[in-house]
């Protein structure tokens, strides 16, 4: 094993991370991601993974990574206070709301309002004008509707 590049990690995501090399000389490769702790003390490998190097659609452009499904993720760190992560994708341009709720189902925000392109995104959300308990979040892409639970403990 050789390594090929260094990057900086996310920490915690639920979101796939994707990584890229390009020029690639071979038409298959096996590639395996190292990640480390923040004091580089302790390592671990995923499994190896073999990839199929296509030139033919590199050179081209149609190699897609837009999603295929519409996904509404679980926000991170939950339990939170006062701030947390919602990841979602979406694999069709349009308009995207994500809206908050009590449990009364009482709207108490509006994260996301707006036109977005296919892709991965996220977004940050404080609730410190709010008080602890239990609310819903809500991603509404057209005809799509998903909803998650998240703990605000203050």
């Amino acid at each position: 094993w050789s390594t090929i590049a260094t990057l900086s990690g996310i920490a915690t995501s639920y979101i796939d991370q994707q990584y890229t090399q390009s020029g690639a000389g071979n038409d298959s490769l096996k590639y395996r991601v190292r990640a480390k702790d923040s004091q580089n003390k302790y390592s671990l490998y995923s499994d190896e993974v073999k990839i199929a190097y296509n030139r033919f659609a590199q050179k081209r452009g149609f190699v897609d990574n837009t999603p295929k499904e519409y996904v509404l993720y679980q926000n991170y760190p939950n339990p939170f206070n006062p701030t947390t992560t919602i990841q979602y994708q979406i694999p069709n341009d349009g308009n995207i709301v994500i809206k908050v709720y009590n449990l009364l189902g009482s709207e108490v925000s509006t994260i996301v309002n707006g036109f977005k392109t296919a892709g991965y995104y996220e977004t940050q959300f404080d609730a410190s004008s709010l008080s602890s308990g239990l609310y819903v979040y809500r991603l509404t892409a057209g005809k799509f509707t998903e909803t998650r639970k998240m703990t605000l403990l203050k």
